[in-house]
Parts: structure tokens; sequence; C-alpha cells
């Protein structure tokens, strides 16, 4: 809150190599006064070709020129971009579905039960410092090399190790995602719950400032474990925390999503008093 003003952001993806109208839902909002953050990961991996008639294929953002040319327009009218990873996978193997960009895990190891449920297995093998930081610096090169500049980090999937973690938050101002924390029980197995704060986070466990995504992701299905997260529920959780002062929300929304559910989001959260501002401003 500054003054008397409640904050919401709204966060968009560019899941680009599937895109097909890449600046379409994030501008049709630019008149409108809503500032919003365009999650990028800017190298996109299929190492089996799953999208691609079996053939492995990697492509770089600086090399899309269209897409970049989307994403300066949308900085222009006052987007903002948040860095989402390096490919938001890991290895060349399914981490747990496919082992493409986006749908994976890139910091943390992860596979599926027999009922397809997900079961945390810990770091990946590589994990250390020297990884995670030369993971996220050529994340950062390939940004720069669009001609672009993100303002915060969001974590793939928001699951990383203690010491990524810890990482992200000495190399950024500013974190944009669910806070997610874990303990090792004593039979070995992970444990972890998500934190959906209603407020800024100046500095948590790892270090991080935290703009939390407390509203969730807008879906009319169940993905990954998670419920539905439809347009009723979501406002119904802003209407919550417009009960502590400081109140914040923000909450993801896809690039390929109904795009008349944005339009119901954006208009009943500015109805409970809610203004939008830049990731920028925290």
């Amino acid at each position: 809150m500054r003054g008397t003003e409640l904050l919401c952001a709204l966060k968009t993806s560019t899941d680009w190599p599937r895109q097909k109208s890449y600046a379409r839902l994030p501008i049709s909002y630019i008149r409108r006064g809503v500032p919003f953050s365009v999650a990028v990961i800017p190298v996109f991996k299929d190492p089996k070709g799953v999208y691609n008639k079996g053939t492995p294929n990697t492509i770089y953002l600086s090399k899309k020129r269209r897409l970049v040319a989307a994403l300066k327009y949308m900085v222009d009218k006052g987007g903002e971009i948040v860095l989402h990873g390096l490919t938001h996978q890991w290895d060349e193997q399914p981490n747990p579905r496919s082992g493409v960009s986006a749908e994976d895990y890139e910091f943390f190891r992860v596979k599926l039960d027999t009922a397809g449920r997900q079961v945390l297995e810990g770091p990946v093998p590589e994990d250390s410092l020297e990884w995670v930081s030369e993971r996220v610096e050529k994340a950062l090169i390939e940004l720069k090399a669009a001609g672009l500049e993100p303002v915060a980090w969001e974590t793939p999937h928001y699951l990383a190790s203690e010491l990524d973690n810890k990482y992200f938050g000495r190399r950024f101002k500013l974190m944009t995602h669910r806070g997610i924390y874990f303990v090792k029980g004593q039979n070995g197995e992970f444990h972890f719950s998500n934190q959906f704060f209603p407020y800024v986070i100046e500095s948590d466990i790892y270090g991080q400032k935290l703009a939390p995504e407390n509203l969730f992701c807008f879906a009319t299905t169940a993905y990954m474990g998670e419920p539905p997260s439809t347009v009723p529920a979501m406002l119904y959780q802003a209407r919550l925390n417009l009960a502590v002062r400081d109140g914040w929300d923000s909450f993801f929304f896809h690039w390929y999503q109904d795009i008349q559910a944005l339009k119901e989001l954006v208009r009943g959260i500015k109805t409970m008093g809610y203004e939008f501002v830049p990731l920028s401003g925290l």
C-alpha cells in the first residue's frame, strides 16, 4: 500500500515457441492504465523433439526478431521483464514430464509416482554455487543480447534448493513468485508448503525480497496437483487480502488463456480499490 492505495500486479507469460500472437494478451490493457510484467524464458529447449516431430530443438530469444520486437514494444508501453530461469527445464530428460521448457523444473529433481503425483527428489545433481550462477548469468547474457533487462527474478515452478534461493536473493533485488519453503523429514522425504503472503516481504529466510504471487495462476482445471483457480476464487482471495494494511495482490495469466477472464479479473480487482502498479516501484 502507498498512502491509502492497495497494490496489485499483473503477470503474463511468453511461452513463445508455441505462441501465435506474441503481444496479444498484455497489449490489450496498455490503454487501460494497467502496468504488467512479462515472465520470459530466454532459451527454449525441447531435447526430445516433443513439439518438433522428434527432432531436438533449441531456440534463443535473441534470434527471434518478431518476439524481441513485441517485448520491446511492451516495455516501451509500461511493461516490465521478469527473468523466468534460463530454460525452465533440466538436462535432456523429463523433470518430471517432457523435458520441454516451461513444462518442467529447472533447479530441482521431481518425479511422478504411479498415480501421476509429483514427488520431490531433491536438488539436481549438479547443484552448486558455480552451477546456479552460471545458468543465471547465461540467462542474463541472452536477455541482454535481445536488448532487454529484467526488473525481477521468478524461479521456474517456484522450486529450487536452499543454496539456489540464497543466491537468487543476492543476485536480484526482487523476486516475484510464491514462497516455497521445505524441510527434509526423518524418512529422507522432502516436505514443502506454498506461502501466500498478503503483503510484500522485505527479506525472507533466503534473503529474498518477495512480491508474492498470492492470487494463484488462473486455471479452469486442476494442474500439477493444484485445484482450479477460477475468476470467482481469485476475486474472493483478493477480497480477503483487504483485511491487512499495506495489502498486495499478484496473479499469473498465460497468454493462451481466455482474455475475457483477464478482463473480469482486472475489473473486479480494481472495483475493490486496488491500484495496479509496476514491480519496479516496490
